[in-house]
């Protein structure tokens, strides 16, 4: 009796854990990783100093680089370290002025009016702007 009684609780264990890891995986496919280049969306945000600039979904600064031009990122390998592509998904929905394009690794990044968007691996919080003039090349994208 004590046999079946275990065997029983063990298979109602192995339905509870099969449960919570597959809505766990739900979960985790549905919202993404933490990573905030998966964002799909802009915002705007205005402080004293700068005015309007862009943000991602997430309030984490969009910044541009004097050197790309239109559609073409110049910053690869180790500039991507500190100023890491917005990247976008060939499906994302565009907005305000949002345009996507094609890297030459290969990626998808957001621009915004034709120019590439960055982050700066040196905000650590919604609203930072510490990339802001960085080498008079890197600047924050003005709404």
């Amino acid at each position: 009796m004590n046999k079946i009684y275990f065997l029983l609780l063990l298979g109602v264990l192995v339905v509870i854990v099969g449960y919570f890891s597959i809505t766990w995986l739900q979960n985790k496919k549905q919202t993404g990783t933490t990573n905030p280049t998966q964002s799909n969306a802009i915002n705007v945000q205005k402080n004293s100093t700068l005015g309007s600039f862009i943000t991602d979904t997430k309030g984490f600064s969009l910044y541009t680089f004097t050197k790309d031009s239109e559609d073409v990122s110049r910053c690869t390998n180790t500039c991507l370290k500190i100023w890491p592509a917005y990247i976008a998904t060939q499906h994302a929905k565009l907005l305000r002025n949002i345009t996507i394009f094609k890297r030459s690794d290969g990626q998808f990044q957001y621009a915004y009016k034709a120019k590439p968007l960055y982050y700066y691996s040196g905000d650590q919080k919604s609203g930072d702007t510490n990339g802001e003039g960085i080498g008079n090349n890197w600047f924050v994208a003005k709404e």
